[in-house]
């Protein structure tokens, strides 16, 4: 019985597609795992009202007394 060398090239070929795409696999998923986390803290913290400058209180001191 002759050797093939078709067959063990088409495993090895067949075992390094695997690897690779498992490998893509991961690293998409952590990118968008972490894309997710950040992206959701984000999104988040933009949600969050802000004090702004028009809606202040304005603070009392010796020179606005008198207005009050």
């Amino acid at each position: 019985m002759l050797y093939d060398a078709r067959v063990d090239k088409e495993s090895t070929l067949s075992k390094r597609l695997k690897v690779t795409s498992l490998l893509k696999r991961a690293i998409l998923g952590t990118l968008l795992l972490v894309f997710g986390i950040f992206g959701s803290a984000w999104l988040f913290d933009a949600s969050i009202e802000k004090p702004s400058a028009r809606f202040a209180v304005p603070q009392l001191s010796p020179d606005n007394m008198n207005r009050y």
